[in-house]
Order: structure tokens, then sequence, then C-alpha cells
């Protein structure tokens, strides 16, 4: 735990298990647990090569029931991600709801993410407002950034979106302007609250120190930097869910979708008219 750096008590422990399994791959590290109950278990866990659904595409998608529609989003980084959009949207245009998955999306580019917004929305809206920097000052400046309009039609059903700790970044921008539409449902745990344009300082010794230069605003004007976007309805997975293979984020957003139930009150639209 001394050595992670993240915004929210459970990206901390997320970060923090992460890094148990640092090491050379084929090597092995053991780890002792203590339980609720006090009993402590000593655990040998190999370090394998990069496990596969750390090679998952950037964009998938497939049935989530009836009538509804599943789209993961793993990254942000693939300027083909829009496109690939398009057509799942297209796939799921008479459903009556869809599933965006972008649980544990480290994030990317902003702009692919306002892209896959702008198919969601009639008129523009604020995606995230940003306070860069000034290098070698205290000084800031601020940048505005919008969801347009895209495509020849917009989404009509509803929509629920699954986040987590390591929805990071760009991701988090994707998730702000998804907020501001006011009619899109956040199902999980808080997002990981750090954006910041980080820059890379490279000590003597070889250690790599990332410098956030940017303080990341929601739409609603509230700060997600150092803090995250929390979800309207949350949804932390259990161990006897694990256990289970049960996801308990996407049943909830399965089941509002499926129903007739209103977005739960938290933010309002925010559209060029209102300034």
């Amino acid at each position: 735990m001394k050595r992670v750096c993240n915004s929210t008590d459970r990206g901390r422990i997320r970060e923090a298990c992460g890094q148990l399994l640092g090491g050379p791959p084929g090597t092995s590290v053991t780890v002792s647990a203590q339980g609720a109950n006090g009993t402590v278990r000593r655990v040998t866990l190999g370090r394998e090569p990069r496990p596969d659904f750390w090679r998952e595409p950037a964009l998938s998608t497939r049935p989530a029931g009836d009538s509804l529609g599943y789209i993961r989003i793993s990254h942000w980084g693939e300027n083909t991600i829009p496109g690939q959009f398009d057509q799942a949207l297209e796939t799921f245009k008479d459903a009556k709801g869809v599933i965006i998955d972008v649980r544990a999306n480290g994030g990317g580019n902003d702009h692919l993410a306002d892209l896959v917004n702008g198919r969601l929305i009639a008129k523009p809206v604020v995606s995230s407002i940003d306070f860069w920097r000034k290098t070698g000052t205290d000084e800031y400046s601020r940048t505005i950034g919008w969801v347009e309009p895209r495509g020849s039609w917009t989404y009509q059903g509803r929509v629920a979106v699954l986040i987590d700790e390591a929805s990071t970044s760009a991701c988090e921008h994707f998730v702000s302007g998804i907020e501001a539409m006011g009619r899109v449902l956040l199902v999980g745990q808080p997002t990981n609250g750090a954006g910041g344009g980080p820059t890379i300082v490279k000590l003597p010794d070889g250690t790599r120190v990332a410098i956030s230069r940017a303080l990341g605003v929601r739409a609603n004007g509230v700060v997600f930097e150092g803090h995250g976007i929390p979800p309207h309805i949350y949804s932390e997975p259990t161990l006897r869910d694990l256990r289970a293979g049960r996801d308990a984020a996407l049943e909830i957003a399965k089941e509002w979708l499926a129903s007739d139930k209103p977005l739960p009150s938290r933010t309002q639209p925010l559209s060029r008219s209102a300034g």
C-alpha cells in the first residue's frame, strides 16, 4: 500500500493487489491473507505471462438478453473505435436498451470518447472541463470539452454504463459526458479520479514520477480529480459473487434497462444554449 498512488480506497487496494504479481514471469510470490474471522492463509501465486484479458479487443459486442445489447470498450486508444461503435449501434438499433461496459478502461484519447458519446445525443453537451497548469507557475488555463451529435441518427433506447475504480483518465472524460446527458444510468464503483494529462519525470536513480498537469472537472462543475465520478447505483462485487461468477452490476443495469424506472435524480443536462 505504501507504493500505490490512487484516488479512492478501492482503487488503492486494486493497485496494491496488482503489484503483488510484479516480477519476472515464471517466478512466484507467497502471500499471507487474513480473513474477516482472523484466520490467516498463505497462498503461492504464480507470475504468468501477460494474461489473455489484457489482450482483449478495444471493442466487442454481444446480446445481453431480451432486446438488450452489450458493448464492451476496454480502452480509448484505437481510431477504429467510433466506427466499431457505429456498427454495434446498427446491430442494436431497435433494442430497448444498451449496456456500455468501461470497467478497467484505463483511458487513451478523449476525442474518441466524445465521438462515441455523439451517437447518444441530439444536442451538444459539455463532456468535461480541465484547468491546465502552466509549466513552472501556479497559473492555469481552462479548456472545455464538448460532445457534438454525430451520425445520421441518434440512439433512442435506454443506456446504462458500467464503471469502476479502474476507469481512468480519458474514460472519466467519457463518463463525465455520459453523466451530462442526464438520461444514462451509471452503475458500479466510483471511477479512478486520475486524469490530469500526466508528465513523466525520470529521476537520476531511475525512478519514474508521474506529475498531473491538469485539474479535471465534471460537466456539472464538481471536481473529479482525486475523487472519481460516482455511479447512480453502487454495486461492489462480493466474494460470493466472484465465486459464483455473478456480475451484479451487469444484472442491475439489465433490470433498469428492461424497466420503465426513471434515472435517479443527480445531475442535469448542460447544453450550449444554457451557457
